[in-house]
């Protein structure tokens, strides 16, 4: 008997520590949101108490083996092949998401030398980030309809792809179709992917899983830069760009090794099902409502329906804090990290130095990050506070980046705003967890990142507007470091969000 199980691709695993974040980090909001549970908009497909098998996400069908003898689980290798599959996603994270970071140190000069407006580079920058954010909600249907390799192969081939012909753009309008496209839908493909199949394939040591593949993508943040200078140093920037893009072409055999999950489950002898069990604890339901007789509705369809459902979760006035929060956050981030380059050769420093202020902020967000997930467990550790101080650092460092003026100084600065980045990175999931509950996160999840694609695209190109009719990287830096501010004034509204949503439910009005 073959044994099918479907592992829903809504599940975020940013929280790369891979706790079980949903105890004991609560307050008043956490009551709230347990009466919301009654009009989420998604079954997660569990039900019950802890050991019902793995975390949030995962459903695994049980099979019976012998009546008498109860019921044989079948559960993840945790372990086996799944940590080919976790090095494979380290290799992916560190070579595809860091497009964006190498954005400015590798193409800067090339588009500074034709005479590229800083409202076109801007532009170039935020359609691929845009899609980049935009296309992760196309991936669970994909995956569902051709397979985890399949998708993973095809998002990192178009990543490699564009990517390496860029080295051959005619004209910086070419970059629209090479980063912008090719680079924006592949990475976009491939990111969100990772961050679903390597907890597929784990149970108990799915922290340990999640810690290499976060890896992954601090090491590129770190090491990619600096790398890529010594290249262009040597082979000029066209032989750095195709260097690195047969590099990148690796992560297309990372990909063949997403086997399904299915091929690598293993039984495991659990305790006999007992009638109070199977009272509480219903069967899986069938994956297609339709009757035989009925069309299957279109892949389009699926996505347009779960798409809005995802989006009603914005009737909750916490939850519209924290996505256009985040949102003002990641485009103040993507937009001053593209920057940089630009600012400080235009203050009459090095390129190299340029990659040396990147590498430092990569180094100080990957040790917060780390260390911010790992505190949360203790008791004094209160993940919205810490939160908001990250989003503080941020501001108060893009602010005053360009008023500094010392190799030093800069360093300084950067490697303060890497922290500030790391806090926020380390705490995202879990401060939507903390606020919101966790059966709210997926749709949360996903909303969040539709609303940071279109203000990435909006807001990023209008600091390059800014940019052009200024003549200035200082006030563009300045209107970044504005969008910081915003965040943290909204989240200063939470408390009140948090009583408006409970009057809300008091007054019985619904919550879809």
């Amino acid at each position: 008997m073959k044994l099918q199980v479907e592992v829903p691709l809504e599940t975020q695993d940013d929280e790369s520590s891979g706790k079980d974040t949903s105890s004991g980090k609560g307050d008043a909001s956490d009551q709230l949101c347990v009466r919301e549970r009654r009009g989420s908009v998604r079954q997660e497909g569990r039900e019950g108490t802890e050991d019902a098998g793995p975390a949030d996400g995962e459903v695994q069908e049980e099979q019976k083996a012998g009546g008498e003898e109860g019921s044989v689980k079948m559960e993840p290798p945790d372990g086996g092949w799944g940590w080919v599959v976790a090095f494979a996603s380290l290799l992916i994270m560190t070579l595809i998401p860091v497009m964006s970071y190498c954005f400015g140190v590798l193409f800067s000069r090339y588009l500074l030398l034709s005479g590229t407006s800083s409202t076109t580079t801007a532009w170039i920058f935020n359609t691929q980030n845009f899609l980049f954010n935009t296309i992760g909600l196309f991936v669970r249907p994909l995956s569902q309809e051709f397979g985890w390799r399949k998708v993973a192969i095809t998002g990192t081939f178009l990543a490699s792809l564009g990517f390496g012909i860029t080295a051959f753009a005619p004209s910086p309008e070419f970059f629209f179709f090479s980063f912008s496209i090719l680079g924006g839908v592949g990475g976009g493909i491939i990111t969100p992917l990772c961050y679903v199949v390597v907890p597929s394939y784990f149970t108990r040591r799915r922290g340990v899983a999640n810690a290499i593949m976060g890896f992954g993508s601090g090491l590129g943040q770190i090491a990619v830069p600096p790398f890529l200078r010594v290249l262009q140093e040597t082979f000029a920037d066209r032989g750095a760009t195709l260097i690195f893009s047969g590099l990148m072409f690796h992560s297309c055999l990372a990909a063949t090794t997403f086997h399904p999950v299915e091929r690598h489950m293993k039984p495991s002898r659990a305790k006999a099902t007992t009638e109070s069990d199977q009272d509480t604890k219903p069967p899986p339901k069938p994956q297609t409502t339709t009757s035989t007789s009925s069309p299957k509705p279109s892949i389009f369809v699926r996505v347009a329906k779960s798409t809005m459902s995802d989006l009603s979760i914005l009737r909750s006035r916490r939850a519209v804090i924290i996505t256009v929060a985040w949102a003002l956050a990641i485009s103040s981030t993507l937009n001053f990290l593209m920057m940089v380059p630009f600012a400080l050769q235009d203050a009459g420093f090095s390129l190299d130095f340029s990659a040396w202020c990147l590498s430092s902020l990569g180094v100080s967000s990957l040790v917060v990050r780390t260390l911010a997930s790992a505190l949360t467990d203790l008791p004094f550790f209160k993940v919205k506070v810490f939160f908001v101080a990250g989003l503080v650092i941020m501001a108060t460092s893009t602010a005053v980046f360009p008023l500094v003026g010392s190799q030093g100084w800069l360093l300084a600065v950067s490697l303060g705003y890497g922290a500030g980045l790391g806090t926020i990175a380390g705490l995202n999931t879990l401060v939507m967890i903390d606020v919101m509950g966790i059966d709210r996160l997926a749709p949360l999840f996903g909303t969040t990142s539709l609303i940071s694609a279109i203000t990435v695209l909006s807001l990023g190109t209008v600091i390059g507007i800014i940019r052009d009719a200024s003549g200035s990287y200082p006030i563009s830096l300045w209107f970044a470091a504005g969008m910081l501010g915003c965040s943290v004034l909204l989240w200063a509204l939470m408390g009140r969000a948090t009583r408006w949503d409970k009057e809300r439910m008091e007054e019985g009005r619904p919550n879809l």
